[in-house]
């Protein structure tokens, strides 16, 4: 199915979504749990402006798809871009052990418990990151982050600590692990 695909690829290159669209969902008729293909098409419907189109898409493949992680992933960042939350979190939640070892998973599934408030579960999932992928100096802000909301000051500040001495932290996330060090009382 390579030929479909290439279709599928060149039109959104083009910036034909439409075109797309429609090459996807051929696609789709001769292989109809195909991932790439359900992917491929969200992007297309996104493209045109067709988030709630895209997002139905998305519900719908997961009943039928060779990758349902990667088509839950794919729903949750369209549900969160979509100011759904709650929605992205049920999401991920029901996939979750499908996923255990898959760390951009795990990080999602800890921004989300984040974003809804669920500060201990944040806190868990952020752990259970930064011991696996200790370079990742964004997980180590959702550590700090986490801590912080939970009342653990020292452990927040480590994580700060943490997060501004790893090589790749983004600059705005390193400009913020230095403001809450300086107002959590860091004297370096």
């Amino acid at each position: 199915m390579t030929q479909l695909r290439k279709r599928v690829v060149t039109a959104l290159q083009q910036r034909r979504p439409s075109v797309a669209e429609r090459a996807a969902r051929d696609w789709l008729v001769r292989q109809p749990g195909n991932a790439d293909a359900q992917l491929l098409l969200q992007q297309a419907l996104v493209e045109q402006g067709r988030v709630d189109a895209a997002i139905a898409h998305l519900r719908a493949s997961l009943t039928n798809t060779d990758a349902p992680v990667r088509v839950a992933t794919a729903l949750a960042h369209q549900l969160l871009a979509a100011g759904d939350d709650a929605a992205a979190l049920t999401v991920l939640q029901q996939y979750r052990h499908n996923a255990a070892a898959n760390l951009e998973f795990q990080a999602l599934l800890a921004a989300v418990f984040e974003r809804t408030g669920d500060y201990p579960a944040a806190f868990d999932r952020y752990g259970y990151l930064v011991t696996q992928r200790p370079q990742q100096g964004a997980w180590w802000v959702g550590l700090a982050i986490s801590s912080e909301a939970l009342g653990r000051r020292g452990d927040a500040r480590a994580a700060y600590q943490t997060a501004r001495s790893v090589e790749n932290l983004d600059p705005a996330l390193a400009r913020y692990a230095s403001e809450r060090l300086a107002q959590l009382g860091d004297k370096q």
